[in-house]
């Protein structure tokens, strides 16, 4: 008989224990004195058992099951198997239906003879053990902190970590924080503008290798431990299994005073949270007023400095007319020396010139759809599709894992919605040319797919120039963005699930 074997080790504790070598050999012999042929063993180090998602062995393990590499799975007992009950039903649900046998070897039981009631009550155990321990954990945690006894950061800017519960300014360091505050709260400087002038200074962030931007410098600005103060326990884990977390109330915090950390006054850092609390209203009530409130909104982008286009009126004295613009919003709020780009589009033009354009490849449906399906497919080839299914979803896990930074970043509030978008909007466009990608790997025919996808853009594409007027919410369904060059030239990019598809529109 085939086998593969499973371990798993998630801690320390469970290293000293039962090390991850010791389990190897532990499935080697078993193997050798039952004269199973062992196919492979997967080990996941490190990893907790609550979510398969993380624990990339046991994923792949199960890709190797439905391609029939082995006959049974042998594992040591039903804790390292899973401790989520759901996890656990499920996959030996699906290993029974391909007739593929789990040898629990601790318990001398395997899933074909043993009843799925009692394995069920097994895997329940596991998981209250694993609930127990994150109790347990949190309340050492908290215990440590009412004690001050609390793990300092590897990286603090402004600070040498001295050990892992002491930091010591450092002096070059913490003259930068100072003028970082001065900056924001006397010399009235957003944080995108202040890290623009850092980088200009040749001034280094804590990561010698990369560069200042505005959730650096907000990231220093919210920071209490410049004023001598750790804020310990802000969030908690609301679900052990999914790791998600929510914001404790301030009551709950725990507040542990630093004198020794003191950079800023009192003061100061009040004035700049005002200020930043201010801004971030300002900002909001700004972007829920405007970010949909024209046909053009959010859709022209600026290629030199990644920011959208903003929305400009002008009123002439001597006729009286109104003459509305599109311009790049870095430049117009930070100046030439963040952006170069200085193209101005007329709003009427632009209109009429969507409408015109959009009119055109209807004129040609049947070809153009053929030619934007051969445009993807070729891209999609060039691109080199064909990756082993592992790469590709170790690819997807590394954007989404990406994608989930920069919300958490925005629900802690160290970026705002347009930095959000401006992240996260080359990410989503990412996943979706890489689960074409992995469709194309599984060998499925994804051309009908396409031109399915192709076809419906080009009915949304109808009801669009039929319409009696432009929407914004009608031209984010059939346009991704539309590129502004600072010699005037556009480029637009139809709205595709999967990929884009750039067609020149001027």
């Amino acid at each position: 008989m085939i086998v593969a074997c499973y371990c798993r080790v998630s801690t320390e504790k469970d290293q000293q224990l039962d090390s991850l070598d010791n389990q190897i050999e532990y499935f080697k012999d078993i193997c050798k004195n039952r004269n199973y042929e062992l196919y492979k063993i997967y080990p996941d180090e490190g990893i907790s058992g609550k979510q398969l998602s993380k624990r990339p062995e046991f994923l792949k393990m199960m890709r190797d099951a439905r391609a029939r590499k082995f006959g049974a799975i042998l594992v040591k007992d039903v804790s390292r198997f899973a401790r989520n009950t759901v996890d656990f039903l499920l996959s030996i649900r699906e290993l029974k239906a391909m007739d593929i046998n789990v040898f629990f070897v601790s318990y001398g039981m395997d899933i074909i003879n043993a009843d799925e009631n009692y394995l069920t009550m097994m895997a329940s155990n596991a998981q209250a053990e694993s609930a127990n321990l994150s109790v347990r954990v949190k309340w050492g945690k908290r215990q440590n902190a009412l004690r001050g006894n609390i793990a300092v950061p590897n990286f603090v800017f402004g600070y040498d970590r001295i050990d892992k519960h002491t930091l010591e300014p450092n002096a070059e360091e913490t003259a930068t924080v100072r003028d970082i505050y001065d900056m924001y709260v006397n010399q009235n400087m957003g944080t995108t503008r202040i890290a623009g002038e850092l980088n200009a200074r040749g001034i280094k962030t804590k990561k010698l290798h990369t560069k200042w931007t505005a959730t650096t410098v907000g990231q220093i600005i919210k920071n209490p431990i410049y004023i001598g103060r750790t804020v310990y326990l802000k969030q908690q884990v609301k679900d052990f299994l999914t790791g998600t977390r929510e914001d404790l109330p301030k009551e709950e915090q725990i507040v542990v005073e630093r004198p020794e950390c003191k950079i800023i006054d009192n003061e100061t850092y009040e004035k700049a949270q005002i200020i930043m609390e201010q801004r971030n209203i300002q900002f909001n009530m700004h972007n829920k007023r405007n970010s949909y409130q024209y046909p053009l909104s959010q859709l022209l982008n600026c290629p030199e400095c990644g920011y959208s286009f903003r929305r400009m009126k002008r009123k002439y004295s001597h006729s009286g007319r109104t003459y509305e613009y599109w311009t790049c919003s870095s430049r117009n709020s930070y100046g030439a020396d963040y952006c170069s780009n200085k193209t101005r589009v007329d709003e009427a033009d632009m209109h009429e010139a969507l409408i015109q354009y959009l009119q055109g490849l209807l004129v040609s449906k049947k070809k153009n759809i053929s030619l934007i399906v051969d445009e993807i497919e070729s891209k999609l080839e060039k691109e080199n599709p064909e990756k082993n299914p592992e790469e590709i979803e170790r690819e997807i896990a590394k954007v989404e894992k990406d994608k989930l930074k920069y919300m958490e970043m925005y629900k802690a509030e160290v970026i705002d919605m347009l930095e959000l978008k401006k992240c996260t909007d080359p990410l989503n466009r990412q996943l979706r040319a890489l689960r074409l990608k992995q469709q194309t790997v599984f060998r499925r025919d994804i051309t009908s797919d396409i031109r399915r996808e192709v076809e419906s853009v080009f009915e949304r594409i109808e009801q669009v120039v039929t319409a009696e007027k432009l929407e914004n919410e009608m031209l984010k369904s059939i346009i991704e963005k539309i590129v502004v060059n600072h010699d005037g030239r556009l480029q637009l990019y139809l709205y595709m699930e999967g990929v884009e598809s750039k067609e020149k529109a001027g």
